[in-house]
């Protein structure tokens, strides 16, 4: 249940345009999600 709460406090997305970019290259690709995730991970 911690692991939750910690999750509730994080900050929203900052960059709506680059969330918007990303999931719809997801959508257009889904091949490219584990290399989205990589991406993601190191940021």
């Amino acid at each position: 249940m911690e692991d939750l709460s910690a999750e509730l406090r994080k900050i929203p997305p900052q960059q709506i345009e680059a969330e918007q970019s990303l999931l719809g290259g997801i959508m257009v690709d889904s091949l490219g999600l584990p290399s989205a995730l990589e991406v993601l991970k190191r940021s």
